[in-house]
């Protein structure tokens, strides 16, 4: 096992290399748990006091290459984060558990077209919104190249 200072040295080195943050400080001993914020994303204040993800794994767990399990996409989501997300995809949360899994289903509504639609908080948070409106947005996407094309054509003749 490495001496106190070595290993402190190298949690140090994770922080700075991942955006991590100790708000308690390092522990006495390696086999603690710390306290790790995770300076990558914003989230909801409602989670989270200043709006950053908290978690407490081991130190030796951190050391050996685990990471913060939102940016990996494993953590359990909760309504806050599920309605934070779904908001920004102009959806509105309808029924739910109060604490779903990443693949639990949601149920949504749409704010643009008024459909209802079952999403999961993983699928939300990867920015997968309503997709009718997604293929709406493509059709007309579509639409204004091909318009695009046809006057940059006529512009030349």
């Amino acid at each position: 096992m490495p001496r106190s200072g070595r290993w402190r040295s190298e949690l140090s080195q994770v922080a700075l290399s991942r955006n991590y943050e100790y708000p308690e400080g390092l522990p006495d001993r390696r086999a603690h748990k710390l306290l790790v914020r995770c300076m990558n994303h914003e989230i909801d204040s409602t989670v989270t006091p200043d709006g950053y993800y908290d978690w407490r794994p081991y130190v030796s767990s951190l050391m050996s290459g685990s990471g913060c399990p939102l940016c990996a996409g494993v953590s359990r989501c909760t309504m806050a984060q599920a309605e934070l997300y779904a908001s920004k995809l102009q959806l509105r949360i309808v029924a739910g558990q109060e604490t779903a899994g990443s693949y639990a289903k949601l149920r949504a509504e749409c704010l643009g077209c008024g459909r209802l639609m079952e999403k999961s908080c993983a699928s939300l948070r990867d920015g997968k919104g309503c997709w009718w409106c997604g293929k709406r947005r493509a059709a007309s996407k579509q639409q204004l190249m091909e318009e695009t094309l046809v006057e940059a054509c006529a512009n030349i003749a």
